[in-house]
């Protein structure tokens, strides 16, 4: 898989597709997911352990989801950048001293 740079990933997140598949898309399978979990229809198992699982299970991926949603892979690459603008640079106490 090639991993895009952080401006394409960027583009692709702002674009009208992207917001649709973040925004609406992604959140409203992680609403049903969560509504379907919640009210313990769909599946069920042979035993109460089975129902436990298949519920933790569900749990689970609307954890995943809402951190496919909320995630953003370049967040140390950001800190990095940020820093790195700021940089070690300090004013000297006197303007007109260099």
């Amino acid at each position: 898989m090639n991993r895009p740079t952080m401006a394409q990933y960027d583009g692709w997140r702002a674009s009208p597709a992207g917001q649709w598949f973040f925004g609406v898309y992604l959140q409203e399978v992680a609403n049903q997911t969560a509504e379907d979990n919640g009210r313990s229809v769909g599946n069920r198992g042979s035993t109460l352990h089975d129902d436990y699982m298949i519920l933790a299970k569900q749990a689970g991926s609307v954890d995943g989801i809402e951190f496919a949603i909320n995630h953003d892979p370049f967040e140390d690459e950001r800190k990095e950048t940020e820093s790195e603008d700021k940089g070690d640079r300090q004013e000297p106490a006197n303007p007109h001293q260099l």
